[in-house]
């Protein structure tokens, strides 16, 4: 049993107005092509623009032209491309971008759109170097994208990264952070200073190597088994004495954790309370204080912090 094909039965409909595109008996003429391409570059919400060898502007499409702020009815052309970007882009244009387009056909980077009102707009750009028949340079065309949210995005991180980097440097506990197979990656100010060592001397390097913990190989291999936990998601947490300025030991509530994986809260109270346990309040505040006096100066979070930590300590008994 055959399905009827009702579209096959039917004649041609002449009056709809609509004719069927074949590529192959009816191809685009280079006019065609042409028009076609005017109204990807009209109606493009990117900036698209091109200039001549001198770089005397040619045309800028009418997304280009409500960037810059013109008028509908003034016209770019004539303008030098030097009218359209701050002094320091046009130099890096001039110097970089056009000779790389020469060179190699294009160049990919980011550039500044000045405005009529004096905003200076990032972009994300392309610059072609466009040649005749003949291999002679004719013109430089230019497709740009407003990237302003994405700037102002990597802008908040830096200084959320930023923010972070000056609380951990105020914290009065060493912080660091390891690779899963033990690369110290970061440590936080009051553990370089307290040991007397730059980040250099440390970063890169194995932990359980650095100079804290280089003074002993059991320490170093007790450290080693806290990383291979660590890698496997439990938390390893027990006394252990770190090593820092001219040689001396005090005793730490040493807390390795991957911190992707564990979510065990840890209390400034449970760390004060564990290492007061075996060594007292003298021996705590002997290798406390030094670490921490020249960052409570800093900032307000680290007073917080020590008077916070004082008061635990009047509720604590040895």
């Amino acid at each position: 049993m055959s399905i009827p094909n009702h579209e096959a039965d039917q004649p041609p409909d002449e009056t709809s107005g609509r004719a069927k595109f074949d590529p192959q008996t009816n191809p685009l003429g280079a006019h065609e092509k042409s028009e076609i391409l005017a109204r990807i570059v009209e109606c493009s919400s990117d900036y698209i623009g091109a200039c001549d060898p001198h770089g005397i502007t040619l045309m800028i499409n009418p997304a280009g032209r409500k960037l810059i702020g013109l008028a509908p009815d003034e016209s770019p052309e004539g303008r030098p491309i030097t009218d359209w970007h701050p002094q320091a882009d046009n130099k890096m244009l001039h110097e970089v971008a056009l000779p790389r387009a020469i060179e190699q056909g294009s160049w990919l980077g980011k550039i500044k759109v000045l405005t009529r009102d004096g905003r200076e707009i990032p972009m994300s750009a392309q610059i072609i170097g466009h040649r005749d028949a003949s291999d002679q340079l004719t013109s430089f065309s230019i497709v740009a994208r407003d990237i302003t949210r994405h700037v102002e995005n990597e802008e908040n991180l830096l200084k959320e990264k930023q923010f972070l980097q000056k609380t951990i440097d105020s914290l009065f506990a060493f912080v660091g952070v390891c690779t899963p197979d033990g690369i110290l990656i970061e440590a936080n100010r009051p553990a370089l200073e307290a040991a007397g060592v730059q980040p250099a001397d440390v970063l890169g390097r194995p932990f359980p190597e650095t100079y804290w913990w280089a003074y002993d190989n059991g320490v170093q291999a007790r450290l080693w088994q806290a990383i291979r936990d660590a890698a496997a998601g439990k938390v390893s947490r027990y006394d252990a004495k770190v090593r820092l300025r001219d040689g001396i030991l005090i005793p730490i509530d040493f807390v390795k954790t991957n911190i992707q994986r564990s979510s065990k809260p840890i209390t400034i109270r449970e760390v004060i309370k564990t290492t007061l346990k075996r060594d007292g309040p003298r021996a705590f505040w002997k290798g406390v204080l030094p670490a921490c006096a020249r960052t409570i100066p800093v900032s307000g979070i680290a007073m917080t912090g020590y008077e916070y930590v004082r008061a635990q300590l009047s509720n604590i008994k040895d």
